[in-house]
């Protein structure tokens, strides 16, 4: 494996199996903007590594929670060129459109003990009737809602990796679908 010369001190790695070479590393989502400091130390500690920017894995990069993604770190992307690597693009579910009788069925995860008690379950109804607010321009796009969702975090310029999760072989298939249709998403302004 070879490297260019500004990450010749980088160290690499294969993940897995997989033969995918991994360069970066990443920052978990507990340094906001105002905990400058991290931000500033973590600069100063790579800076002579010859390390590239760091990736920066934030959970929010969904229609339902787009606060810290759309705002709170966009001094971040500007000034340190961070990227994204989301995780639960679809909000636990709740933007597969599922949940839309209020109840989650039988074998959700809604029905675990870890989903109905604790800070998820106090804002389940609420992400329901948000996501079910969002349906009808995932009709109007001709797609499903979960689609529209992660062609949505997919389109974000600032977002480098979507992580998904899928329980049946027909859900990756669904969200890989999610691809065709980045390029009819508006981005956030």
């Amino acid at each position: 494996m070879s490297t260019s010369s500004t990450t010749a001190k980088m160290t690499y790695r294969f993940l897995g199996n997989s033969g995918l070479i991994v360069s970066k590393f990443g920052l978990g989502s507990w340094m906001p903007y105002y905990e400058k400091y991290t931000v500033d130390a973590s600069v100063q500690d790579r800076r002579p590594l010859g390390v590239d920017s760091p990736h920066r894995g934030v959970a929010g990069v969904q229609h339902l929670e787009r606060n810290k993604v759309d705002h709170e770190y966009t001094d971040l992307y500007k000034e340190y060129k961070l990227g994204l690597t989301t995780w639960s693009p679809l909000a636990f579910g709740t933007l597969t459109g599922k949940y839309s009788a209020g109840k989650p069925g039988g074998g959700s995860r809604f029905t675990t003990t870890m989903y109905t008690e604790g800070e998820l379950s106090e804002s389940f109804e609420e992400r329901v009737v948000m996501a079910d607010q969002l349906k009808p321009i995932a009709t109007e796009l001709g797609c499903t809602l979960a689609q529209m969702s992660l062609a949505w975090a997919v389109s974000n310029e600032n977002v480098s990796a979507v992580m998904i999760g899928a329980s049946h072989p027909s859900q990756l298939e669904e969200n890989i679908k999610a691809l065709e249709l980045v390029d009819k998403i508006t981005p956030f302004r």
